[in-house]
């Protein structure tokens, strides 16, 4: 199943909606999941377990829940509500993780252009003399030749 595209009245009918909402939006995974419900040995993403615990169906320990609640950063009460907390209509997950997924969306097109920058660098190399001259400049000489190139 696509948990990403669960919506409200799906995520509801979950024992613990704002535990699956957090999982989707903080995009973790089920290993980092049962490493910070101290689970022993080694997981995969379709651990059986976990996934019984998230689903409601293996009763969650005390210090599994702990875990879970440091791991999102939220308390144990909305964790394991078994009401979807929403906010404006959005369970109140995309909330909590609005910010952050707004940094890995924005880190990973700083790294997409990043590898445009080196892939040019390598097919062009008169362009890393005119870099190695351009990080000498100062904001306003830039800004000004950015402002000529429009």
């Amino acid at each position: 199943m696509d948990y990403k595209k669960l919506s409200n009245n799906v995520l509801s009918k979950y024992k613990y909606p704002n535990l699956i909402a957090e999982l989707i939006e903080s995009h973790c995974s089920i290993c980092t999941l049962g490493d910070y419900m101290g689970l022993e040995g080694a997981r995969k993403e379709n651990d059986a377990e976990v996934w019984g615990k998230l689903q409601g169906s293996i009763p969650i320990m005390a210090n599994e829940a702990v875990g879970l609640a440091g791991l999102f950063g939220v308390s144990m009460q909305y964790l394991f509500s078994d009401k979807l907390k929403l906010l404006y209509g959005e369970p109140m997950a995309v909330v909590h993780w609005l910010d952050y997924n707004r940094k890995m969306e924005k880190e990973f097109q700083d790294r997409e252009q990043m590898q445009v920058i080196e892939r040019e660098l390598k097919k062009r190399p008169e362009l890393k003399g005119l870099l190695s001259k351009m990080i000498l400049l100062n904001d306003s000489q830039i800004q000004k030749i950015l402002d000529v190139l429009g």
